[in-house]
């Protein structure tokens, strides 16, 4: 008899705790970035920012015309890619990307990501050189590939360095000027459908001095000979 009634309160007793088991609360809702800022950079690029949910989700963008983003909805962990193009417009700028739920208005989460421009500077921007030539160097400060466009214009130079991505310290070797008048030359450089000229002022070359006319005079018995 004292062990049956052991048995039913430990029946009792297991009853009550598979109830109060399955009357717990629910997990925590969770919907959020896990970086709160993102540099993306200036020639463009794609990176990944992971976002922890457990709720159906989407993603909104401000002022982010520039950005492509995958995947825009979910239901649950997902890696968010963020990309954009190349930033010609001379300016950074910056676009903010939400997170949000239809399930709960209480939760969400956001994330700032920018993208400066890219730039091309010469340091000194323009290059001075005697008229029998030499050699002159140049630094190039840049945050993108770039590349120097050649011309007949630019066959009296060569250079140690045609293209390039980000900065470069570059050598001109220039031949003398062959006239007797100040000498431009341009090296011009593209990045991205964008140019940018580095200007080569070379001294003008000698004078060069008219060639003596050749007086001779009539052998004798000429005829016809008429002077002034």
């Amino acid at each position: 008899m004292k062990t049956f009634k052991m048995l039913n309160k430990a029946s009792i007793l297991l009853f009550a705790v598979t109830i109060l088991f399955s009357c717990s609360k629910e997990p925590l809702k969770e919907l959020y970035f896990e970086s709160s800022k993102i540099e993306l950079e200036s020639s463009g690029s794609t990176k990944t920012v992971n976002l922890t949910a457990n709720v159906p989700w989407t993603v909104s963008v401000t002022d982010g015309a520039w950005l492509s983003i995958t995947p825009k909805s979910g239901n649950s962990d997902t890696q968010i890619q963020i990309s954009s193009q190349p930033n010609i417009t001379g300016e950074s700028r910056t676009a903010s990307v939400s997170v949000y739920s239809s399930a709960d208005k209480n939760l969400g989460s956001s994330l700032t990501v920018t993208q400066v421009p890219v730039t091309l500077t010469f340091s000194p921007e323009i290059l001075k050189v005697n008229s029998e030539g030499g050699n002159v160097t140049f630094d190039v400060i840049s945050n993108t590939k770039w590349e120097i466009l050649t011309s007949e214009e630019t066959s009296r130079v060569q250079l140690s360095k045609t293209s390039g991505d980000g900065n470069a310290t570059i050598t001109a070797s220039i031949t003398a000027n062959p006239n007797n008048r100040l000498a431009k030359i341009t090296l011009k450089f593209s990045f991205f459908g964008i140019y940018k000229t580095l200007y080569i002022e070379q001294a003008p070359g000698p004078n060069t001095p008219p060639t003596k006319p050749i007086i001779t005079t009539p052998q004798n018995g000429a005829t016809g000979i008429y002077t002034n």
